[in-house]
């Protein structure tokens, strides 16, 4: 339920600090919207952990970091994301740094998007990046629809699941224990689910739905 909040820019403002760094930390289920909603808040006093995750292992982890930096109070994030953009090898995480990128206005995102317009090999990140130079970017739509999903553990720990919706944000959930697990509110378009347990940093696969 807290993971879930925290997807939820109003609602993850009343979780402190310290709980997001203990959530990122723990490299569980809940992880990456922690690491999201921790770049979000974006700071002075935050900006080496940031720098830290952008540097992780885990591409999903960049990603979601990436997308946060795009909602930061701070300018300084957009040539936090720029460095991260030129150093960056997964095609995903580019995407997501492009996307951060166009959600901004000040004028140093533009070096970055003509880059990325001119020389991104990934489709979605380089056509977004010619979108947003010209202005154009389509708008979201409003539409949300639901998921019902059923999960079989293959052992005695609780079944998880991370979604990612096309949002970009990793959400977990918790099936009931007939493994049923419901849901709501996402965006149209595929959903990446990941197969997870309750133990933090253990997920054994991954696959997309339509």
């Amino acid at each position: 339920a807290l993971a879930g909040a925290l997807a939820v820019p109003g609602a993850a403002d009343a979780v402190p600090t310290r709980v997001l760094v203990a959530l990122v930390e723990a490299r569980g289920a809940a992880a990456y919207v922690a690491s999201f909603a921790l770049a979000l808040r974006d700071s002075e006093l935050l900006r080496p952990r940031l720098r830290e995750l952008l540097a992780s292992d885990d591409p999903i982890l960049r990603a979601h970091v990436a997308r946060g930096l795009g909602g930061s109070a701070q300018e300084s994030a957009v040539g936090l994301l720029g460095d991260a953009y030129r150093a960056e090898p997964d095609a995903a995480v580019r995407r997501a740094i492009v996307s951060a990128l166009a959600e901004r206005s000040e004028p140093g995102t533009r070096a970055t998007l003509e880059l990325a317009a001119s020389l991104e090999p990934d489709d979605a990140a380089r056509e977004l990046a010619r979108a947003t130079l010209r202005g154009s970017r389509p708008a979201k739509a409003p539409r949300r629809g639901a998921a019902w999903l059923r999960l079989v553990p293959s052992s005695a720990d609780p079944p998880l699941a991370l979604l990612e919706s096309p949002s970009g944000l990793s959400l977990p959930f918790a099936a009931d224990p007939d493994g049923m697990l419901t849901v709501v509110g996402l965006l149209p378009g595929p959903i990446e689910l990941e197969l997870a347990t309750a133990t933090p940093g253990r997920a054994p696969g991954r696959g997309a739905l339509p």
